[in-house]
């Protein structure tokens, strides 16, 4: 049995630290003199500057990082902006570490997906542990 829970969508995310230096900015590419961390294994970053009328080249010098998890650190405490998955940069939303900038986002290549087989899926624990991560996954 497969069933997915939920995708992910690729937004664009900044250091809380920045806060005050953002409040001018109108165009993403306003933001190009920040300093701009990206993830070596995923290129959404680019699609993102570009569905928001941005120019990806103001942002090619920025550091790059190959994990979404220290790109996510190096932008909440390096005081950077960049493209996140929003599914793992919820934690450091909730928080306040990071701010979602209000650009439009693009949908990622990943999903989360409940796997099991068949002959189990009936079972109690199972069916408590799929109705718990329903809940969970309807508020990602």
């Amino acid at each position: 049995y497969e069933e997915r829970l939920f995708g992910e969508r690729h937004i664009l995310v900044a250091s809380a630290a920045l806060q005050d230096q953002l409040v001018d900015v109108k165009r993403v590419d306003d933001l190009a003199g920040l300093p701009f961390f990206k993830d070596t294994n995923h290129s959404e970053w680019r699609a993102v500057i570009e569905r928001n009328g941005g120019n990806p080249e103001l942002f090619e010098n920025g550091a790059y990082f190959g994990d979404s998890s220290a790109t996510l650190n190096a932008i909440a405490f390096g005081d950077g902006i960049g493209v996140a998955r929003d599914a793992i940069a919820q934690h450091f939303l909730d928080n306040g570490t990071l701010i979602a900038l209000p650009f439009e986002a693009v949908e990622g290549p990943f999903a989360y997906h409940f796997l099991c087989p068949h002959s189990r899926l009936n079972q109690p624990r199972v069916q408590a542990f799929l109705h718990w991560l329903r809940q969970e996954a309807s508020g990602a």
